[in-house]
C-alpha cells in the first residue's frame, strides 16, 4: 500500500498521460522503460506507461 500523498501523485501523473501526444508518450515510455518503443499505438503507450508508473510507486 502506498501513502495517500504518493497515491495522489501517481493518479495525477497517470491523468497527464491522457493529454500527451503520441510522440510525448513514446518519449515517456523510453524514459520509464529505458528503451525506445517499437509501436506508435497511443492506447498501448498509455497503458504501458501507466503500469510502469504504478510499479515504480
Amino acid at each position: 500500500m502506498i501513502a495517500p500523498d504518493k497515491q495522489a501523485m501517481v493518479e495525477a501523473e497517470i491523468a497527464e498521460l491522457q493529454e500527451m501526444t503520441t510522440g510525448q508518450l513514446a518519449e515517456k515510455y523510453e524514459q520509464l522503460h529505458g528503451q525506445p518503443t517499437r509501436t506508435r499505438h497511443r492506447q498501448y503507450l498509455i497503458r504501458k506507461n501507466a503500469w510502469r508508473i504504478q510499479a515504480n510507486a
